[in-house]
């Protein structure tokens, strides 16, 4: 995975909207925002500018289901495979895989993971979880955290056929929380206490990205995301950029 350059959008350059060479504050501010990314939603929200005559958007999309250039920013986990023209990081996020905590399993090792997300292993007799049949959960091929996943856990190899496909992280976390055989991949920030973590290690940034260097409201945004009142909104639930 390619490296990206952390980019901080100062206040001062943001308040004066000269950022990206754009002399005013846009009309419209148009957010997209991955399913795996949405729980940033609430920091979002407190950090958009507060201003007449703004329109604001924002909708959950895939990032195989629009057009960059038809938002200003696009919040997603992890670097895109294709080469974009600005991003800026937000955060850090973890990612997870999840387990119902009526199976008795707390503990795997990525081999193990590997092995029942390819669908080698069938039954959690293996690992001590009884007869129950494995019920896998993954997000589409366009998720995230199931992509990061698959190139951390399985060298970049598919998942079993198997598996059962869930339309976003909600959906697959109620999945797993009520099937006592199930177990899914989750970004951190979905999580919660009805369910078993597993954590893998990795962790990959929280990133807004655009088709060209945001101004106006866009980069006030930004701004206060990576200011200290916008850190301290995404640590409820994200890992801050300096801890």
């Amino acid at each position: 995975m390619k490296s990206i350059q952390l980019v901080v959008i100062s206040l001062l350059c943001a308040l004066l909207a000269n950022c990206g060479g754009q002399g005013e504050s846009t009309p419209s501010l148009r957010i997209a925002i991955s399913p795996a990314a949405q729980p940033a939603g609430r920091a979002i929200l407190a950090c958009i500018p507060q201003g007449e005559n703004l329109s604001i958007s924002i909708d959950p999309l895939y990032a195989n289901t629009f057009d960059l250039g038809d938002y200003d920013l696009f919040v997603r986990l992890g670097e895109p495979a294709e080469e974009i023209n600005f991003a800026a990081q937000l955060a850090w996020e973890r990612i997870l895989v999840i387990l119902n905590p009526d199976l008795g399993v707390s503990s795997l090792s990525r081999g193990e993971l590997a092995d029942l997300f390819s669908g080698r292993v069938a039954a959690w007799k293996v690992f001590g979880g009884g007869d129950l049949p494995v019920g896998l959960w993954v997000g589409p091929e366009s998720d995230e955290a199931r992509q990061i996943f698959q190139i951390e856990l399985l060298q970049g190899g598919p998942v079993s056929g198997g598996a059962h496909l869930a339309a976003d992280p909600a959906q697959l976390l109620a999945a797993v929380t009520e099937d006592a055989g199930a177990i899914g991949v989750l970004p951190a920030a979905w999580a919660d206490d009805n369910v078993e973590q597993i954590d893998l290690g990795i962790q990959v940034p929280l990133l807004a990205v655009a088709a060209q260097e945001p101004g106006g409201a866009a980069a006030q945004l930004i701004a206060c995301l990576q200011s200290e009142s916008g850190q301290a909104l995404l640590s409820e639930q994200y890992v801050p950029l300096q801890p």
